[in-house]
């Protein structure tokens, strides 16, 4: 079988250009010289067992470059390619849309002729997804190839200040804890501390004895509690069904936020690496703060593979973890969103696992939190207690949470999201 009969090629809508080359963006690389027919049948052949476009699966298996099919993009859909480094947009035609609509749809308004906007696109495809969001702005409207990253770093660039605002508000106010230091929480607290402080001076006898019965009680409840979550899990082993096939792998992209991790830098990058899933549907972004000089210097030291990328993270006075993070989400591509702290050192085949699981929960499960262990463990007495303790937590109690249909508290680490999921509850 020849290889243009084994092409699972996408056709660009016939709306976007005037012209369009007919053929196929494996043929125009191989006709170019930058594309070996070898690697472009590899291509093909896992094109079949993975949602993502020739161009996406060249470049992710470092086949091809991004500049190289963005110039056959070019030829192909007759569409003109430009350089957003040496001709940037005008950042007053920037202010028409949201960046985050921008960022998530890869495009910016780059020039305006009369009452046409002319569009830089990374994908073609994207071309009528781009005209519903623009529709409202104007009637009329033209389309230019760009780079993806050089439009990412544009929008990093020029709108970090409104994109770092957007990053601490995104989590709806009743459900975040930004609301907690105003007037009424400190009065609040206040009430609280002085009824405290006058019932250990005026009655300490008493005060200490309903102190030391709450513990009581709190201890016995807890134990109690763990006794029933241990007993729903021995339940929910023997009822557990097989589990299914998994007929289809999803893209992820993996959050690791970075504070003074310097020293660890090297050590993360190759567990990353020794990660066993499809490098083309993996995604791993280093999320760093922008005053943090040493991470700076030592990521921009090191050559990183396609699959990896660093964001910079604006200074604020807020600088925290899940800020971090929300400022991140915008500029990844995942469907399936996850979470490693540097000092993390995943099982090569956990994403597999990660994925096996969504496979074979129900829709509603938006969630995978992943098990934690100390490699440290023996180390010394104080690192085996805390290995037992997290063995005994994500072994026994937080599936009996699960099987109980209780709330799950999760980790701030090795932890997946269904990015749709995410979304919706960020709004």
């Amino acid at each position: 079988m020849s290889l243009n009969t084994q092409y699972i090629d996408r056709e660009y809508p016939e709306t976007i250009p005037t012209r369009r080359n007919k053929a196929r963006i494996g043929d125009i690389l191989m006709q170019g010289g930058q594309l070996d027919a070898g690697d472009l049948l590899k291509a093909l052949t896992l094109q079949q067992q993975e949602d993502l476009r020739l161009g996406e699966m060249l470049q992710g298996l470092g086949f091809s470059t991004e500049t190289a099919v963005l110039a056959a993009l070019g030829e192909q859909s007759a569409l003109p390619v430009i350089d957003l480094n040496t001709d940037p947009p005008a950042r007053v035609l920037g202010n028409l849309i949201e960046p985050s609509i921008g960022i998530q749809h890869g495009f910016i308004i780059w020039k305006q002729l009369d009452e046409t906007l002319i569009v830089a696109i990374s994908d073609p495809m994207q071309a009528d997804t781009v005209r519903l969001q623009l529709g409202h702005i104007s009637p009329q409207t033209q389309f230019v190839l760009a780079s993806r990253e050089a439009i990412l770093r544009y929008y990093q660039s020029e709108f970090s200040e409104c994109l770092s605002e957007a990053a601490n508000l995104r989590c709806p106010e009743h459900l975040s804890t930004r609301s907690w230091s105003g007037r009424k929480t400190k009065l609040i607290g206040a009430v609280f501390l002085t009824i405290f402080v006058c019932a250990a001076v005026m009655i300490p006898e008493l005060f200490i004895a309903g102190l030391l019965g709450w513990v009581f009680i709190a201890l016995i409840g807890n134990s109690g509690f763990k006794l029933l979550t241990m007993i729903a899990f021995l339940k929910s082993k023997k009822d557990s069904p097989p589990p299914k096939h998994v007929d289809r792998l999803y893209k992820i992209s993996i959050l690791v936020p970075l504070l003074h991790e310097s020293d660890i830098l090297d050590r993360l990058i190759q567990r990353m690496t020794a990660l066993i899933y499809p490098k083309e549907l993996l995604e791993i972004c280093l999320v760093y703060e922008a005053n943090d000089a040493q991470t700076k210097k030592h990521l921009a030291s090191r050559r990183l593979p396609n699959w990896i990328r660093t964001i910079e993270v604006p200074e604020n006075q807020l600088q925290t973890k899940p800020r971090a993070m929300n400022y991140a989400l915008d500029f990844c591509r995942g469907d399936i969103i996850g979470i490693y702290d540097a000092e993390d050192a995943p099982e090569p085949d956990q994403l597999y696992r990660v994925i096996e699981s969504f496979e074979n929960a129900d829709e509603d499960v938006a969630c995978v939190q992943c098990r934690l262990d100390y490699y440290n463990c023996k180390t010394n007495w104080l690192s085996r207690c805390f290995t037992i303790e997290y063995a005994i937590l994500f072994r026994v109690i937080l599936p009996g949470l699960e099987s109980l249909g209780l709330p799950i508290p999760l980790g701030g680490t090795s932890v997946f999201f269904r990015r749709d999921k995410l979304e919706k509850l960020g709004r």
